[in-house]
């Protein structure tokens, strides 16, 4: 697994509100190294998978910091520019609690994102990419570029975020036209259809999407009073796929089980864990889509009990145990985890 999109530097408080105008305690601060793509592929490569990464850094201290984080994980960076005379990316994160977040880009590097940046043959050399989004219409078309130019053996993975789903089908077509599995919460393919998740589903997958997973954040759909299947169960996500043979589509829902142990202390990144969760499970081809969505869910749990997207992140047996031991009920009696213990080649 290789990913591809933007790396920053994540500086991170938490305060008791948002507000418009004037001050709040902040409670808790950090800085830790982030980027969408570049969390969950740090996440893959803590649960034992062979990943690398494309994208951009600064030649400053940021920039180290970034490339040493994925070093101390296992991940190979040689496909990672460190640009002279400039600073890495930059994200202002302010978070309230579930679901109250301000982000503040400063792209820096990765907004000097070019075709000689991209290592094209670094990027074929692997079953999957995992994209996520760059800041500006100059990075995002190279990465478009770069996605079409891509053999057709090697599949595609994208995180949506506001910057993409923003930007409309019609201008996400070409990635959409390449994606195996489409990862965003409900609020992101509202944005990017102008449709429920439930059609946005279809209408993604219409668009050349394999597999479409839509996330809920925990309370969302219990609220709403039903699952997208229209059923009275709270639901954490859904997992839409394409039928064999014949027309239509498959839905599968994963019920929102408590999967964090603790109080939540952030939202930052969750859902780049459930990424990793999810591909994990898709990559060791052992778990169905509602399987994988349940790692998924079990995966962002561990990430929301720590301030910032990677101190949460848990180690493979740490997850295949929480999973076993929470959705136990759920997928029926307890089966062997030891397969998916072994290595999993990705590369």
């Amino acid at each position: 697994m290789v990913g591809f999109g933007a790396l920053n530097m994540d500086h991170l408080y938490t305060v008791p509100e948002l507000i418009r105008d004037g001050g709040v305690e902040v409670t808790m601060f950090t800085a830790q190294p982030g980027g969408s793509a570049a969390n969950t592929i740090y996440g893959l490569a803590k649960l034992g998978l062979r990943c690398g990464f494309v994208g951009i850094v600064g030649d400053d201290e940021a920039g180290s910091a970034l490339l040493e984080s994925f070093c101390q994980a296992g991940v190979d960076t040689s496909g990672i520019l460190a640009a002279s005379g400039v600073r890495t990316g930059q994200t202002i994160c302010i978070t309230a609690g579930q679901g109250q977040k301000a982000i503040y880009i400063i792209p820096s590097a990765n907004s000097l994102l070019d075709s000689q940046d991209i290592d094209l043959s670094y990027l074929s050399d692997t079953r999957y990419v995992h994209i996520s989004s760059f800041v500006g219409d100059g990075p995002f078309s190279q990465q478009l570029q770069a996605v079409e130019r891509l053999p057709a053996r090697v599949k595609v993975s994208l995180a949506l975020d506001s910057l993409y789903s923003r930007r409309g089908l019609r201008n996400m077509s070409t990635v959409l036209g390449r994606c195996a599995v489409l990862l965003g919460n409900a609020e992101e393919f509202r944005e990017l259809t102008g449709q429920e998740p439930r059609s946005a589903a279809q209408t993604c997958l219409n668009a050349g999407c394999n597999v479409v997973v839509a996330t809920f954040g925990s309370g969302r759909q219990a609220d709403h009073g039903q699952s997208p299947l229209g059923t009275q169960e709270a639901t954490a996500s859904m997992i839409v796929t394409r039928r064999t043979t014949g027309e239509g589509a498959i839905y599968h829902t994963v019920p929102a089980v408590k999967v964090h142990q603790g109080p939540i202390v952030d939202t930052t990144g969750a859902g780049d864990a459930f990424a990793a969760g999810f591909l994990f499970g898709l990559l060791a081809r052992r778990y169905g889509p509602a399987k994988c969505g349940a790692l998924g869910h079990t995966a962002a749990g561990f990430s929301l009990t720590a301030l910032g997207a990677r101190e949460g992140l848990p180690t493979r047996e740490a997850l295949l145990g929480r999973f076993e031991a929470s959705f136990r009920s759920v997928f029926g009696r307890k089966r062997k985890t030891g397969p998916a213990l072994h290595p999993v080649r990705t590369r």
